[in-house]
């Protein structure tokens, strides 16, 4: 599956997510020939810890926020990218974020 854009246009990943109030919203953006994209947009919330389900690439597309990761807090904001192995338990905080997680 790759979410509906007009191939050929510029658009914004952090346009194709909304905020839910005091939520961690998650949805599948590409989900095809193994290759795998989750947008997530956090509002005063938490994503609690958890294992990553492969290796990741995280895109932070708006905001900053906190990503725990092997015991240490990382300050993440809009343009940075953050790597996860594996299996490592995470977890990711923030009042407003938005970011986009790529695994294959």
């Amino acid at each position: 599956m790759f979410v509906s854009q007009e191939a050929g246009s510029v658009f914004h990943l952090k346009d194709q997510i909304q905020y839910e109030k005091d939520k961690a919203v998650k949805q599948v953006y590409i989900d095809q020939n193994g290759v795998r994209m989750l947008l997530v947009a956090i509002d005063h919330s938490l994503l609690p810890d958890h294992p990553a389900p492969a290796d990741a690439l995280v895109m932070i597309l708006e905001g900053s926020g906190e990503i725990t990761y092997k015991n240490a807090v990382t300050k993440v904001k809009e343009h940075d990218f953050f790597k996860f192995d594996k299996g490592v338990i995470h977890s990711v905080k923030a009042d407003k974020l938005k970011f986009a997680l790529l695994f294959a």
